[in-house]
């Protein structure tokens, strides 16, 4: 649970907006009168995949919550009232559903979200395998932004940061990288076909944090 938690802070730091056509639950905008739905926002985190959408309804949060009951088809079966907004929650498929609303200027402020169990299909580029031995994954994002997946993972290791890049490159050299100017501060970048590589390693404490940022292009 620990690794799930640090996994959504990182997403809510890195996250950035993959458009979907549909809002959360296959509902269509066109079909939610007074309501706005924002940009639909799919993380990978470590052993679960969380998906999230913020909206606006112009209808109090009892009258909104009471609209995505019935008409959302989603699998809300439980509500609780929490300082002054409303939680609901549910269960389909193994996929647990939420939906936070509270009062906003134009009348209900929320987001739903669905954190379902992660599958390979899902897993985004495996950066585990140029990462030395003895490393434990702090969280992994995965994100589309266009025709592109992007994949930022976050990697923990007791060994010295200088040994940690040199093994790194040479890993990535032996599968066909070749060095790039990088967009991070202090980093180090890597390209090949349709496919951008940049890490960036942090000293904390005795261990070092490893940063790996990946972007690949599908037609």
């Amino acid at each position: 649970m620990r690794r799930v938690c640090r996994g959504l802070m990182l997403a809510w730091v890195l996250g950035g907006p993959a458009v979907h056509a549909v809002p959360l639950g296959g509902v269509s905008q066109e079909a939610w009168t007074s309501w706005n739905w924002g940009v639909q926002q799919d993380f990978s985190l470590p052993g679960a995949r969380l998906a999230q959408r913020p909206f606006e309804a112009g209808s109090p949060p009892a009258q909104a919550a009471r609209r995505l009951v019935r008409q959302g088809g989603m699998p809300f079966d439980r509500l609780m009232a929490v300082n002054g907004g409303i939680v609901l929650s549910g269960l389909r498929e193994g996929a647990h559903w939420f939906g936070w609303l509270r009062p906003g200027p134009r009348g209900t402020q929320g987001i739903l979200s669905v954190l379902t169990p992660a599958s390979a299909s899902h897993a985004g580029f495996d950066a585990g395998v140029h990462v030395p031995g003895g490393a434990r994954l702090v969280a992994r994002v995965v994100q589309h932004e266009g025709s592109a997946r992007v994949t930022i993972s976050g990697y923990e290791h007791p060994g010295e940061a200088a040994g940690l890049r040199a093994g790194i490159a040479q890993s990535l050299a032996r599968a066909g990288w070749h060095s790039a100017e990088a967009t991070w501060p202090g980093g180090e970048a890597w390209r090949r076909p349709a496919a951008f590589l940049q890490m960036r390693l942090q000293v904390h404490g005795a261990h070092s944090i490893i940063w790996l940022w990946h972007r690949k292009e599908h037609p």
